[in-house]
């Protein structure tokens, strides 16, 4: 949980003590066929965790989104009241339940915590389901980040005023190696003079079209001792709202990336040895059949009968239908743990 989402759920939780008086409030997570999990307690309420925990799958009157008092046993051996509070349940989502805590209480200060509860209900209900679809949106958007960062594509979102929302591993390689692209700012910037005013107008071109533009303008940015930078900068599909909204889309592609790596997983998908793989891999960057032999430090005619068996194990039949092949399956997603073909 996020600091600034802590701090605001901790606020609303001890409101809720506050009005109800009670000692502590602990809120949990119900998902059917396992053990609740803990969420967040107020003030004191750290040795309610555990028993809470132990108790509430026991309660009949959570299942059925009822609200219930029942006894506990605390972490300090004292006996405490509690008060159960299930929050109407967002349908495809596990039930939110906020448990009130107090010390002995006499049936008319019962009734007057349950009166507070059933007037706060319906602010309470609204939050609660709101912070839950809001929770499961970040949770959402923390799984899209991590797969964003295992693609060696670089990919940049950029704001309305051209700041950058985020950039994921790749690209942050990219930004600190500051060769050809840069940070610039708050934004980016190509590290060519001429560079840098295309990739400008490209960037204000979509963040002007508000959404509609017609073209992705794509260029290419030098660098100084390796192959250009390939960059494509897109629209979203809706226009932004406020000055922080994505309005660009930028991917990069560094021509640079070394293509054995990326092909290993597939040429063991196919199959291939050792060897067969290095020689596709070596095809595949574009060098000749006898360059590759000598490369690999073999004769042309092994190469060729090493060839043969990459043919049958790829189903293809030229040199050209094996490297569109082997680059049409390469899984881009290479900053992730080693793969393992099954």
């Amino acid at each position: 949980m996020k600091v600034a989402e802590e701090q605001e759920l901790g606020r609303v939780m001890a409101e809720i003590q506050e009005a109800m008086a009670a000692t502590t409030t602990v809120l949990t997570i119900h998902t059917a066929g396992t053990t609740p999990a803990f969420l967040f307690a107020g003030s004191g309420g750290e040795d309610m965790i555990a028993p809470l925990m132990r108790e509430l799958p026991l309660q009949e009157a959570l299942s059925r989104g009822e609200h219930g008092w029942f006894e506990l046993e605390g972490g300090d051996g004292g006996i405490h009241l509690v008060l159960a509070m299930p929050v109407q349940q967002v349908p495809g989502h596990s039930q939110l339940v906020i448990s009130a805590v107090f010390e002995a209480m006499d049936a008319a200060e019962r009734g007057a915590a349950e009166q507070v509860y059933l007037r706060r209900r319906p602010f309470a209900v609204g939050y609660f389901r709101l912070w839950q679809l809001d929770r499961a949106r970040m949770r959402r958007m923390v799984a899209l980040e991590a797969a964003l960062n295992r693609f060696d594509l670089g990919i940049i979102l950029l704001d309305r005023d051209g700041r950058i929302a985020f950039a994921n591993s790749a690209a942050e390689t990219v930004l600190l190696d500051a060769d050809g692209l840069r940070r610039h700012r708050g934004g980016i910037a190509a590290t060519g003079l001429q560079d840098a005013i295309k990739l400008r107008a490209a960037v204000e071109h979509i963040a002007g079209a508000d959404g509609a533009a017609t073209r992705a303008p794509l260029l290419m940015l030098a660098r100084a001792q390796r192959p250009s930078l390939v960059v494509s900068v897109m629209p979203l599909d809706e226009p932004p709202a406020e000055a922080s909204d994505v309005t660009a889309i930028l991917y990069i592609l560094d021509p640079a990336l070394d293509t054995e790596q990326l092909l290993q997983p597939i040429c063991r998908l196919y199959h291939l040895t050792p060897v067969e793989t290095k020689l596709s891999c070596l095809l595949t960057g574009g060098a000749t059949l006898a360059e590759a032999a000598v490369s690999m430090k073999i004769k042309e005619h092994t190469a060729k009968s090493c060839l043969k068996q990459v043919f049958a194990k790829t189903r293809t039949n030229r040199q050209a239908d094996l490297i569109r092949t082997l680059m049409s399956s390469l899984v881009r997603a290479s900053r992730a743990a080693p793969f393992e073909v099954l």
